[in-house]
């Protein structure tokens, strides 16, 4: 069975990228007015266009197996991950 490892570079580069991201938030939290509008907005957009990413993978792969269409199968793997999210 084929497995993918993540090579030591790319889990340095990886975490790094997350570690930025989670200082942009805060930095956006901390800076904002007293309510936090900007960060929550921002939060809301984020999780509003992912979800719906994967809500539309999701639609698509229920569709192509219900009408029993074959050319789903090349790219199955791709719309199942995007609907893992």
């Amino acid at each position: 069975m084929n497995q993918f490892v993540f090579e030591k570079h790319q889990k340095s580069t990886f975490i790094g990228m997350m570690i930025l991201g989670v200082i942009c938030m805060v930095l956006t939290f901390v800076g904002d007015d007293a309510f936090h509008t900007r960060f929550w907005s921002n939060f809301l957009h984020n999780s509003v266009y992912f979800t719906g990413i994967a809500f539309g993978a999701l639609f698509v792969l229920s569709a192509s197996l219900l009408a029993y269409g074959g050319w789903h199968t090349i790219f199955k793997r791709v719309w199942e991950a995007y609907s893992l999210f």
